[in-house]
């Protein structure tokens, strides 16, 4: 559902946009994605609070929303390779994460790599599980599909894993949480592009979302 803003709160926004829309060469698809992600050693491990980090839900940044029914996008969003062509948008926000937050342009129906998953196929989307070593951690998980990208649908995806090793060899044992939540914002033929100063609506996360926990003991 879409959160809307009174109209003396949105109209500051929209005038720092482009008046006229950019209309795309055909419909674009738009998934939200909110990262959460925290990786620490095993000295660490007690003094981590679980709790304190699924509860977590400020974020903080924004690479692109949809207010009153239209997609709002940052100017530099233009300069992503392959934007003119692409029919797939991924705005990945930071909740907790060393990452930058970008918006992805992607085609579909292929498989498209998004942090640990892909999103596959496009009438409608599946976001499918990818474990792998260095972007999960033991222990193994099965490689599948967890759901359909859907109106009105948003998920949270907590997993977790713990690695020995680096690309360069053995290190000391590292710990990694991290939770995902998704929510298929819509199919859009233009879109809205905003300056670096434009003052943006805060963004929330989908108050009712299922929770899908892949998390494992880690000894």
């Amino acid at each position: 559902m879409l959160r809307k803003l009174p109209h003396s709160d949105i109209l500051p926004i929209l005038v720092r946009m482009k008046v006229s829309p950019h209309s795309f060469s055909k419909p674009v698809q738009v998934i939200q994605v909110y990262r959460k992600q925290i990786r620490f050693g095993k000295e660490e491990k007690g003094s981590f609070d679980l709790k304190q980090f699924l509860s977590a839900e400020k974020v903080t940044s924004n690479v692109g929303y949809v207010e009153i029914g239209e997609l709002f996008l940052p100017e530099a969003a233009m300069e992503n390779q392959g934007f003119s062509g692409a029919d797939l948008f991924v705005l990945v926000d930071n909740i907790i994460s060393e990452k930058p937050a970008e918006c992805l342009t992607l085609h579909s129906p292929g498989a498209n790599p998004i942090e640990i998953f892909k999103i596959r196929g496009n009438d409608p989307a599946e976001l499918h599980l990818e474990w792998s070593y260095f972007g999960v951690g033991d222990p193994t998980r099965q490689s599948m599909k967890l759901f359909d990208l859907v109106p009105g649908k948003a998920y949270e995806i907590r997993i977790n894993g713990k690695t020995d090793f680096s690309l360069t060899g053995r290190r000391p044992r590292h710990y990694l949480e991290q939770v995902f939540v998704l929510e298929y914002l819509g199919s859009f033929d233009d879109c809205r592009f905003y300056s670096d100063s434009a003052d943006l609506p805060a963004k929330k996360l989908p108050a009712s979302r299922k929770v899908i926990d892949l998390r494992k003991p880690l000894w």
